[in-house]
């Protein structure tokens, strides 16, 4: 994402990307993350599947006008892809900080944790199928 950001010289996805890199070297902030609850993470994920929606409902509406107006070139333009790094940032801060902690005990987050108490658990499964939307976008679009 960073080198996408970079060659296309995305300011705003740059100064996101920082944001998120400071966050996670901060194992303090770090594990506040890990920590989010479950209507945060509902939070997150529900805007992203919001834009799916909307970006849904425009390709279906508006694609077939344009290819009837012969823009074929526009008409296969997908706006889904644009969202594809600001998605998989919100989900690389949702899912980051667990690469450690669910695995060695002892840190400021143990493996006992990960119960559906913890948010991160309770929504495993919503993760995973935005996760698979957001690759099979990306595929799609390469």
């Amino acid at each position: 994402m960073k080198y996408d950001a970079v060659k296309r010289n995305d300011k705003e996805t740059l100064s996101k990307i920082r944001d998120a890199e400071l966050i996670m070297s901060n194992e303090e902030k770090r594990a506040d993350m890990a920590k989010i609850g479950t209507p945060a993470i509902l939070a997150a994920l529900n805007e992203i599947l919001r834009f799916h929606r909307l970006a849904d409902g425009i390709v279906k509406e508006i694609n077939p006008k344009l290819k009837d107006e012969g823009l074929r070139s526009l008409s296969d333009l997908d706006i889904r892809k644009f969202s594809v790094p600001t998605d998989l940032l919100v989900l690389a801060l949702l899912t980051f900080p667990h690469w450690s902690y669910s695995r060695y005990p002892g840190g400021r987050i143990t493996p006992a944790d990960y119960t559906l108490d913890l948010g991160i658990v309770r929504h495993c499964k919503r993760i995973s199928l935005i996760l698979e939307r957001e690759i099979y976008t990306l595929m799609a679009s390469s």
